[in-house]
């Protein structure tokens, strides 16, 4: 079980910093009883995306697959087990706001817009990666 966090920075003059980021997930097996507790924070990831489903999540996906691996267990919650990344990202650059909706929700994904306008201008993540079902995307409208 995780969740996934963004947090924008603050600057030496107390005002919110511009493109300064903090990304964040945090994990835990099993959701029920867990044994193991993770936390990765990435700050100020150099990447161009900045949101912890994008950028931190997939460390703490490898860091949980390789204690799997060592420690010869297999995730025993159910919905885990069913929710494997095999949504492929759509290109909705370009479309409408309801549009875009429609389609990630046909998807089974959840979407957040960010800025005022009714056109997609960027989206995160990009097209063509694989998703789980119900993860986040990210879309810029202008």
């Amino acid at each position: 079980m995780g969740k996934t966090g963004t947090a924008q920075k603050y600057g030496e003059n107390g005002q919110i910093a511009t493109g300064k980021y903090i990304s964040s997930f945090i994990g835990t097996y099993p959701a029920s009883n867990p044994q193991y507790v993770m936390i990765v924070c990435v700050n100020e990831p150099s990447t161009g995306a900045y949101y912890g489903g994008v950028v931190a999540k997939p460390i703490g996906e490898r860091v949980f697959s390789a204690i799997f691996d060592i420690k010869a267990i297999s995730p025993t919650d159910e919905t885990q087990l069913d929710n494997q990344p095999n949504i492929l990202m759509p290109y909705i650059v370009g479309m409408s706001i309801s549009d875009a909706c429609v389609e990630l929700k046909k998807l089974g994904l959840d979407v957040i817009f960010d800025g005022d306008g009714e056109y997609v201008i960027m989206q995160l993540p990009p097209e063509n990666t694989l998703l789980y079902l119900g993860e986040i995307v990210y879309l810029i409208v202008n």
